[in-house]
């Protein structure tokens, strides 16, 4: 039987009603690829509106960065919707660039 995920709750010290959730997959989780075991992944990054602007997510981001490091990990990648263009532009100014287009179907029944 696999192991659960670990799963974190990190507080930014400055704004401790601030938290990172944090949801470490397993290391006996199996996957198609390998590769897939080798990068870290932002799912989703929000910060509250009243605190926006003040340089949190670039520091929420760099801590995800560090963590992934010292899990050694090389890479790490995040998702926004194609419509958020303020979410693009934030991930290419601190350094991301754009790699991948997802598409998406809904199946009915």
């Amino acid at each position: 039987m696999p192991a659960k995920p670990r799963r974190y709750l990190f507080s930014y010290r400055r704004y401790p009603s601030l938290s990172v959730y944090l949801d470490e997959e397993d290391a006996d989780a199996q996957h198609i690829y390998p590769e897939y075991k080798r990068y870290g992944y932002v799912a989703d990054l929000v910060v509250a509106r009243t605190h926006r602007r003040q340089g949190l997510a670039q520091q929420l981001m760099r801590q995800a960065e560090q963590h992934c490091k010292t899990l050694g990990l090389t890479t790490i990648k995040v998702s926004s919707l194609a419509c958020n263009t303020s979410a693009s532009d934030f991930y290419q100014a601190i350094g991301y660039q754009p790699t991948e287009r997802v598409f998406t179907k809904a199946l009915t029944q």
